[in-house]
């Protein structure tokens, strides 16, 4: 593989011809911008997929990955050349004649063609439309002549195939011969081409029209091209759309009349004819996007032939994708590592959400499920509107905005009592995550009036609650010329609310996030620990399932005793849970999930028919599977519950301690479980399942009652116990542990249920690295022998110096899910997964393995990785990169299924750790302070001892004029602080400077190591 890094954009020569892969252009429009949502493939001229708010708005049609390789050359955006009888294609995938080269950038894909025999040279570069009302793919295409003399040629360049308004992505692909009859393809007067289906196209009595348009507009030179419609002017009667026949004829009537598309799948190619002198440029700027109505198209035309106002459009597309890419802008002596963190930062905004305020409200913009061209399995849908947010997921959304606060102190406890409100009082939580919305009370409709003056529509909309997207459309709609100014000044007025749904299951890791968001917010407001702690108040969400018992959902097979089903959907009554405290909902669900450990006490239990993260396990909570991982995050909450309770009392709903009580008392009885107890398994699994019914018919209420420190104490730590025990059971006789384990229960009697369990065998899965992970942080004094022992172990990809995701696999059944259909070394089995070595290295580094940690960063962070064994840009993440485990040697170190994954936020904190430490803000003799503890190698330091970052507005410069690395009895260490006029002796920044720093008021802070 031919490539390089030209500055941080990544160039692949001859990309026709080497392995393919997939990417993304950034939904990202600006705040005021509409976006669409746009796919790439390194084959064709790129572009595979594009199209406006949900999967099935698509305008190019949205197909798989593997599917978009095959395809995209035909059926994407197409140029055809004729040129002094030489014709020919740019970026043809098949034509040795061409110099072919490919460049990835953080908001553009530009693409570069040079056919040598007629010495033209062609460039192709799109981006989104930023800062308009309707959302549009910029596509620019140069046409250079780079011989000795002049040339003349006729040019065809557009889309292949569009798919109109109004037709679903999956009515297209399964029913385009019936659909292409709908179709309504026609050139406007503007100049534009509309696309629209002429009804609706359900089968049903209720048939209406489709206002909304599709739309394609070339110009060049100020004026607007013609466009064709009809493919068969150009392919005739080539329906493969192999190659364009008609066109390349030389009596080609490039003036002929208008070329609407007639009952077939149209297309939208602009014709021109062009002179270049030697040297000389042809600039097409064409636009192809989503409008409300023809009319509102037809406004724009003006504005896409005006090449200034392209090119500010151009310039404004990198400033806005820069903005959620720079709020930690690194400056080291590797350049490819801190374009990698700008990398980081704008993917992990894409799947959680860019924290912005709009009139005091908070927003997270841009988020959305990570659904792709390679992960074809995720429906995605991205707000078309101004203030555009997107779905996501409870995990993937919590654990990409766990460093929110950090990075936007205006972010508050906002995140905090957003997941943890979602805690439902089971111990489970909905999946689907939606924009949050506004919601106007009757305090504030007469106010809204006055605003809207009148607008009752609106005021019903907005009262049973719109997200700020959906409010700026209705209000758009609805003819107010001030949507923006309008919006903000509704956003006070309303209540802000969760919007959420149950979606297909509940997991047993997704509450495990929550309290690092607790973490991270105390580190940026630790005088605020108590009020969050013990004064915030958080509620209970209704259920949206049911978890049955364990006798509803056992089931005899050929292979023994099996639980399915074990979750159903059901209008449930109002649990009647009472609001209640952080510390009090968080000392709940540590207290229930200590209920939920298997019968051995060595993991947590997958009762209610999903995994953890690791979704190909999908056939393990069949098999009455349970994980030690989540046991290792719950003891981690009990020590933090331990840590913060130091109040002499603390409020409780009086039916949530009753329940800890009572689990209490079982602890003592059964000496807390030094051995392994099936007896307590089963009373704790009687204790909960009471408990689940209470809350599912709505019996929960009563009073609440202030409890004692030293109760709580007591209760904290039985549990601890209780969980370490466990823990230490769950290491194998090697010293790592073991993550996975399989419980088939052995029953008396014709009826299993829980009360005729005799015993339970159980048996560990291979070793997974996220166990081993887990392992280090809740025993760091243990780190350095487990470290040894993981790289002993077939965890480690000794080739490639990097960390499988597993052990083999070989001889599990296939019921174990998924995992076992995969061919070894991709996807979850034995792969290397990023987003667990990173968790990995985070672990390595709170265990303090620092000169371990920075060795194996050089051989397991993608930027350091070669780009060619990588195969793609190696400022991307993938999901994961195939092992040498795999069958196909040449596989090996290829990355698979890029960007959007959870290993972004890993790195987010793998950085703030590195360059700041752990500390932050903290409390000193009753005062706020500022830490600066960074753990940094030598290698970061550029030849001058410096380095520099830009946190909170402030650009901090280390002054390491040894350059040795920060940690260790001979490391360097910060000394002296310069900020302004201010010169400290110590590290720390003193109250008022710190408060400065969290305000980003700060400008520039020197760190001098001695």
């Amino acid at each position: 593989m031919d490539c390089c890094f030209d500055g941080d954009v990544f160039v692949l020569r001859d990309y026709n011809r080497e392995p393919p892969f997939s990417g993304l252009l950034p939904g990202v429009a600006g705040l005021r911008g509409v976006p669409l949502w746009c796919f790439y493939v390194s084959r064709g001229q790129g572009v595979a997929s594009f199209g406006a708010g949900e999967r099935d708005g698509a305008m190019m049609e949205y197909v798989p990955a593997v599917t978009a390789y095959e395809d995209t050359a035909r059926k994407g955006f197409r140029t055809f050349i004729s040129c002094g009888g030489r014709c020919f294609e740019p970026f043809a995938p098949d034509d040795p004649a061409q110099k072919q080269e490919l460049r990835v950038s953080r908001a553009a894909l530009e693409l570069r063609a040079l056919h040598e025999p007629s010495d033209i040279e062609v460039r192709v570069e799109y981006r989104i439309l930023p800062g308009e009302d309707m959302g549009a793919l910029m596509r620019r295409v140069t046409v250079r002549n780079t011989g000795g003399g002049s040339i003349t040629f006729r040019l065809a360049d557009g889309m292949a195939r569009v798919i109109p308004a109004g037709i679903r992505n999956r009515e297209f692909r399964e029913m385009a011969n019936l659909l292409k009859s709908y179709f309504d393809a026609r050139l406007d007067g503007s100049g534009a081409a509309l696309f629209s289906s002429r009804t609706t196209t359900e089968n049903t009595a209720r048939v209406g029209s489709v206002r909304r348009k599709n739309f394609y507009f070339a110009s060049s030179g100020g004026r607007a091209m013609k466009l064709v419609c009809d493919p068969v002017r150009l392919f005739g009667p080539d329906t493969a759309l192999g190659r364009p026949a008609r066109f390349y004829e030389a009596g080609f009537d490039m003036g002929g009349a208008p070329s609407d598309a007639r009952d077939g799948i149209p297309c939208a190619m602009a014709l021109g004819e062009f002179s270049l002198a030697p040297g000389g440029e042809a600039v097409i700027d064409a636009f192809a996007g989503s409008a409300d109505s023809a009319e509102q198209a037809a406004l724009y035309t003006h504005k896409f032939t005006d090449k200034a106002w392209c090119d500010g459009k151009h310039a404004l597309s990198e400033q806005v994708v820069l903005e959620p890419a720079s709020a930690l802008e690194l400056e080291t002596a590797e350049p490819l590592f801190d374009a990698y963190v700008r990398q980081c930062l704008l993917d992990n905004a894409l799947r959680g959400g860019w924290p912005v305020t709009l009139g005091g409200r908070l927003l997270h913009l841009y988020g959305r499920r990570h659904g792709d061209l390679e992960r074809d399995y995720n429906y995605f849908r991205l707000q078309a509107s101004h203030y555009s947010q997107g779905d996501g997921n409870f995990r993937d959304v919590c654990q990409n905005r766990r460093s929110d606060v950090l990075l936007f102190p205006e972010a508050g406890e906002s995140e905090v009592l957003e997941f943890l409100g979602l805690i439902q009082p089971d111990g489970y939580n909905p999946l689907e995550i939606h924009p949050s919305r506004l919601v106007l009370g009757p305090e504030g409709r007469g106010a809204a009036a006055e605003l809207l003056r009148g607008g009752e529509a609106i005021i019903e909309k907005l009262s049973a609650g719109l997200s700020a997207g959906e409010l700026w459309s209705e209000l758009r709609s609805a003819g107010y010329a001030d949507a923006d100014e309008l919006t903000a000044r509704l956003c006070p007025l309303c209540e802000y609310r969760a919007h959420y749904e149950f979606g297909d299951g509940y997991w047993i890791d997704h509450w495990t996030y929550v309290p690092e968001l607790v973490d991270n917010y105390l580190k940026m407001y630790p005088e605020s620990r108590d009020r969050l702690l013990f004064f915030s108040r958080v509620g209970w969400p209704e259920a949206g399932a049911r978890l049955r018992p364990l006798r509803e959902r056992l089931t005899a097979s050929d292979r023994g005793l099996r639980q399915y089903e074990a979750v159903r959907e059901a209008a449930l009554p109002a649990s009647g849970a009472p609001e209640t405290s952080v510390y009090a909902k968080l000392f709940f669900l540590a207290v229930l999930k200590c209920a939920t450990l298997d019968p051995r006490q060595t993991g947590m239990e997958m009762e209610a028919g999903k995994p953890g993260w690791n979704d190909a396990l999908n056939g393990l909570p069949g098999l009455f599977g349970s994980s030690s991982s989540e046991c290792a995050d719950l003891l981690l909450l009990l020590r933090r519950l331990r840590g913060w309770c130091d109040l002499p009392e603390v409020e409780f709903p009086s039916e949530f301690i009753g329940f800890a009580r009572r689990l209490n008392g079982l602890l003592h009885r059964f000496d807390f479980c030094r051995a392994p107890s099936l007896e307590f398994w089963l009373a704790s699994l009687k204790l909960r399942e009471k408990w689940r019914a209470r809350v599912y018919s709505g019996e929960l209420g009563g009073g609440s009652e202030n409890v004692t420190r030293e109760e709580l104490l007591n209760i904290v730590r039985g549990l601890e116990e209780l969980v370490q025990n466990g823990l230490r059971r769950a290491k194998n006789s090697s010293g790592l542990l073991d993550t996975y384990f399989i419980n088939e229960p052995a029953v008396e009697g014709a009826l299993p249920s829980e009360d005729t369990v005799a015993a339970v065998e159980s048996r560990p899965l291979p070793l997974f690295l996220e166990g081993q992970a887990k392992l280090m942080r809740v025993f760091p004094d243990e780190a350095p022998r487990i470290h040894h022992l993981v790289e002993e172990s077939p965890l480690y990809e000794r080739e490639l110096k990097m960390y499988r995701l597993c052990a083999p696999l070989h001889g599990e059944s296939p019921e174990l899910g998924r995992i076992t259909a995969f061919t070894p070394g991709v996807f979850e089995r034995e792969s290397i997964f990023p987003h667990a070595e990173f968790k990995y290295l985070l672990s390595m580094l709170d265990a303090g393995l620092y000169s371990e940690l920075f060795e194996r960063m050089r051989t397991v962070l993608p930027p350091f990785f070669d780009p060619a064994r990588y195969g793609r840009s190696t400022l991307e993440n993938s999901s994961y990169i195939v092992s040498s485990a795999n069958p196909d040697a040449e596989l090996a170190g290829r990355g698979f299924v890029g960007r959007l994954s959870g290993a972004a936020a890993e790195v987010i904190t793998l950085c703030l750790r590195m360059f700041l430490g752990d500390k932050l803000f903290y409390m000193e003799g009753g005062q706020l302070a500022f830490a600066v503890e960074p753990v940094l190698p030598g290698w970061l330091f550029r030849e001058d001892g410096t380095l520099s970052f830009r946190y909170l507005g402030c650009r901090f410069s280390y002054v390491n004029p040894s350059g040795r690395h920060t940690y260790g009895p001979d490391g360097a260490r910060p000394g002296r602080l310069v900020c302004g006029s201010h010169e400290f002796s110590r590290p720390l920044l003193p109250s008022a400077l710190a408060s400065r720093l969290r305000e980003k008021k700060l400008e520039e802070l020197t760190v001098l190591f001695e």
